[in-house]
């Protein structure tokens, strides 16, 4: 939309330069993959001026003020009033839309909702002034210092559109895993499961060390690809080395499938024991069952497990180096969600009969049993890792519960405020 050549395009990529006034519009990206959007961008032609000394010419040209961005607008007429017609469904629509101003004029008022921005873009001309005394130049011919000075760098080498078009992949691919990241980290799973949040967060932020690392290399080859010095091939190969990476578009993409299966998985699984209290460490687990004469945990047991292939990116982003992984992960197995939602309608069931106990979600790592079991609590104290409600177990589970009808037990509010917390 800027019409914006190759090389300043390679070179805004690489972080070589920064942007200012309208053209701040373009580190403005989406965050989350199931935003829209839509810019509106005015130009107007104020003032051309050409300038001879010693051969050197200076063209300034043309004036970008600004740009809004908002999620969607109807056609509309801009000149005169603003009159746009929609229907009640566009307007309530159009209530959630966001809109931000990017541009060389200070307005009195910052257009935040749809209607804002359309009367910002109606009332643009004007700003400019009846004579165009308030535009400034956003374009500009320049000619190389070796004009001036003969020992000055010379631009030997552009750059070729395939390479930036392979920076743009690259960069662009590693933005779109971040919106689908960011989509991940919005679940109430996330939310719910600390090392689910994490994990996300992780990932995140190892690929932004990743992205920073590959433009500081992009910045550090153009100006020796420009003056001559390398080819284009030393860069090519940085972006070639990505694919045997852990950062390659492929195994970025498949942690992703991964996490958000575990993710699917969980949620699944939670939804079929609906109000049951779902405590997110081993300090409020500690509280609650201390607190109840009985306590059955629904244990999710591989979720707090390490990860390799987040292990493997950090060691590679730290040392270039990485140890391949191949684990074929709990969650897609079919026997282990079976097994899991067995359990937990057996765990819902206990619920409903037993209304008088704490009946609890908790995420605790426990290699013996994969996927999740069921914790029996008994006076605070663990009595079994697996609980199982049709073995004896339940015989015994209920004979504790009739013996406990006449006992004295601290509350869950003496224990919280014993321990204070």
């Amino acid at each position: 939309m800027m019409d914006i050549e190759a090389s300043l395009k390679v070179s805004f990529l690489s972080g070589l330069i920064d942007v200012g006034g309208s053209a701040k519009y373009l580190n403005d990206q989406k965050k989350l993959k199931n935003q829209s959007r839509v810019t509106f961008q005015y130009k107007a032609t104020t003032n051309f001026q050409q300038l001879s000394i010693d051969h050197v010419t200076l063209d300034t040209e043309q004036m970008e003020h600004g740009s809004c961005d908002k999620e969607k607008i109807p056609t509309f007429d801009v000149e005169g009033k603003v009159d746009i017609k929609l229907t009640d469904e566009e307007k309530a629509l159009t209530n959630k839309f966001s809109c931000k101003f990017y541009g060389d004029f200070i307005l009195k008022i910052n257009p935040a909702t749809f209607q804002d921005a359309v009367q910002t873009y109606v009332e643009l001309p004007q700003l400019l002034g009846t004579k165009g005394e308030n535009s400034v130049p956003v374009k500009v011919w320049l000619m190389p210092l070796k004009c001036f000075d003969p020992k000055a760098p010379e631009l030997m080498a552009g750059i070729s559109i395939g390479l930036v078009k392979k920076a743009q992949d690259v960069l662009g691919d590693l933005k779109e895993i971040r919106m689908r990241c960011n989509n991940s980290l919005g679940d109430k799973v996330a939310e719910d499961f600390p090392k689910i949040q994490k994990d996300l967060n992780t990932f995140l932020k190892l690929c932004g060390y990743y992205e920073s690392s590959l433009q500081q290399t992009m910045a550090k080859k153009l100006p020796s690809i420009r003056v001559g010095k390398v080819d284009e091939s030393s860069l090519e190969e940085v972006f070639e080395d990505r694919n045997k990476s852990p950062f390659s578009h492929e195994k970025l993409t498949k942690w992703l499938d991964h996490k958000e299966r575990e993710i699917n998985v969980i949620g699944s699984v939670v939804d079929i024991m609906k109000d049951v209290k779902i405590v997110q460490n081993r300090s409020e687990l500690d509280i609650e069952v201390l607190g109840n004469r009985m306590a059955l945990c629904f244990v999710f047991t591989s979720i707090e497990s390490a990860d390799p292939c987040l292990e493997a990116m950090d060691q590679y982003a730290n040392s270039l180096k990485w140890a391949k992984t191949e684990e074929e992960p709990w969650y897609y197995s079919d026997e282990v969600l079976q097994k899991m939602r067995g359990k937990a309608q057996d765990f819902i069931a206990m619920a409903k009969r037993c209304t008088d106990d704490s009946f609890l979600i908790v995420a605790i790592e426990n290699k013996k049993f994969k996927g999740a079991t069921i914790y029996w609590y008994h006076h605070g104290i663990l009595k079994t890792e697996d609980f199982k409600p049709h073995s004896e177990e339940k015989t015994e589970y209920f004979t504790s519960l009739s013996e406990m009808k006449t006992e004295d037990f601290p509350t869950l509010s003496e224990v919280k405020k014993h321990t204070g917390k």
